[in-house]
């Protein structure tokens, strides 16, 4: 099983979960532990496995140049976006860069620095490849509406949930904050951390309800509280999602001839990478 996450030093990233097949040693298992080289082809078979189901780059810095390539390839060509068949692209995308850097092609400078550009402008706008496509002119009444309903009946509770837990929630930043971690290391810090800190949390307040206003008032706290976390965590990645949105919007409206730069841009960018895909070094 590989897991790839989208940032790694971030808490809550976004994961795929690839579940590959399973690894065969029916041929080993009779022999010894003392046998080094059994011990050697079934490392070798693993290691075979889980690369076939997870993503390795040479360099840390061409990961973000990868994911941009790639939305740009599958956006263009109207692709599959299943996480499966993404990171396969991906992967097939670093073993081609890899080849192309072993040849010394200056194909690869160049196409690699006009995907970085890319990558820069669609950031600098906060838009993904794919929402290039999106009509300005498409009205947002129902969109709006809806996401105006979740936050007056969701907004209230999350608030609630936001000042209760917000106790909680700043001790394990603050903690964090205060330790030496490599970046990859600190969103585990922050997941286990936090998920201690919130038990031991819930398990306070529901104690002081049992003592303040009785057992059952306890009980209702240990059961309502994980339910309030969970709502107030939904309605916040909402409102994250929903300004992102907007500001997507907004972009289109006033900034179409960049926006037809980039439609451009990014045609011209996905002929280049299936020339490259097509012409890849053996």
């Amino acid at each position: 099983i590989g897991m790839i996450l989208r940032e790694k030093e971030r808490f809550r990233s976004e994961a795929y979960a690839l579940v590959g097949a399973p690894v065969n040693w029916e041929d080993l298992r009779h022999r010894g532990e003392d046998d080094v080289e059994a011990v050697r082809e079934l490392t070798g078979r693993i290691d075979a496995a889980l690369r076939e189901v997870t993503l390795n780059v040479e360099r840390w810095e061409d990961l973000p140049i990868l994911e941009c390539a790639e939305a740009i390839y599958a956006a263009e060509l109207e692709l599959d976006s299943a996480p499966g068949d993404r990171v396969r692209r991906l992967r097939q995308m670093s073993e081609t860069l890899s080849a192309l850097r072993a040849s010394e092609s200056d194909q690869v400078d160049r196409l690699y620095d006009a995907v970085e550009s890319f990558l820069r402008a669609t950031t600098a706008l906060g838009v993904h490849p794919s929402q290039l496509d999106a009509d300005p002119r498409r009205p947002i009444s129902a969109w709006a509406l809806r996401r105006l309903a979740l936050f007056l009946i969701g907004g209230p509770v999350a608030g609630v949930g936001f000042a209760l837990f917000f106790p909680p929630y700043r001790l394990t930043g603050l903690i964090g904050e205060q330790q030496s971690l490599d970046q990859d290391v600190r969103a585990t810090w922050k997941a286990m951390g936090g998920a201690a800190f919130y038990l031991a949390w819930i398990l306070i307040l529901s104690t002081a309800a049992g003592l303040l206003l009785g057992g059952p008032w306890g009980v209702a706290a240990l059961v309502t509280l994980p339910l309030l976390a969970l709502v107030t965590f939904y309605v916040r990645d909402s409102w994250v999602e929903a300004r992102a949105d907007v500001r997507h919007y907004l972009s289109l409206r006033r900034r179409k001839n960049v926006w037809g730069w980039l439609l451009e841009e990014r045609s011209v960018l996905a002929e280049s990478l299936e020339k490259v895909r097509q012409s890849r070094p053996d």
